[in-house]
């Protein structure tokens, strides 16, 4: 399972909560398909692959699609490539608060408010295991001074991921935990207003992409100079 560290140590708490409650609601088959594929799909950008992959064999079009980018596995010839993420806002205090507040008797909307918040409002991430591929574009709110995810899962890979302030730049540290190598990209939002560096080499324009092999560094300055 994927986990979530950031400076607000009650979002984490909420994270883990959703994807643990999430998991239970799937596997117990006790919410209807229209609410299912949405939670299934966040649950894969959790690393809970399991409930998931039972929906598939409803050829339910989103659930497979977000099955295919995250896993890998061949998907039905009906179900499309999974879309690029639509906006999302990050968790708000009041989601935060409420979903800790309910615990286990969290409903499904409370849920998706905060995985997909993390997701793909903290950090768009973009899967595409077929090609062995992911893309984030991250949003990491201007009083915090880190957010990670160890343990992402991507088809067989297995990533950390964390961002840091550091001197006014922000810093992108990732790790390959285990699976191929996979190739990221990371373009920050809102972009840097300084040069990008991996590893020390420097690049051009405000993203970065390259193969993740072991532990890299990417660089975003603020500014040049």
């Amino acid at each position: 399972m994927t986990t979530l560290r950031t400076s607000d140590p009650d979002l984490d708490r909420a994270f883990e909560l959703a994807t643990r409650r999430a998991e239970a609601l799937l596997a117990g088959g006790t919410i209807g398909p229209g609410e299912a594929a949405p939670l299934a799909a966040a649950l894969l950008g959790a690393g809970v692959r399991a409930p998931a992959r039972a929906l598939l064999r409803l050829r339910d079009a989103e659930a497979g699609a977000a099955y295919h980018a995250w896993v890998g596995h061949p998907a039905p010839a009906e179900v499309r490539p999974l879309a690029a993420p639509a906006p999302a806002a990050p968790p708000s205090a009041a989601d935060v608060a409420r979903l800790l507040e309910a615990g286990d008797r969290a409903d499904s909307s409370a849920l998706l408010r905060v995985l997909d918040g993390v997701l793909r409002g903290l950090w768009a991430l973009e899967p595409d295991a077929p090609a062995g591929s992911l893309a984030l574009r991250p949003r990491m709110p201007a009083r915090w001074s880190i957010m990670a995810l160890d343990r992402l899962r991507v088809g067989p890979a297995v990533l950390d991921l964390e961002l840091r302030r550091r001197r006014g730049d922000l810093v992108a540290r990732v790790r390959r935990l285990g699976g191929p190598p996979l190739v990221l990209t990371v373009a920050p939002d809102p972009p840097p207003a300084g040069p990008t560096a991996v590893d020390d080499v420097e690049l051009a324009g405000g993203r970065a992409r390259f193969q993740v092999v072991d532990r890299h560094e990417i660089v975003f300055r603020a500014a040049e100079g």
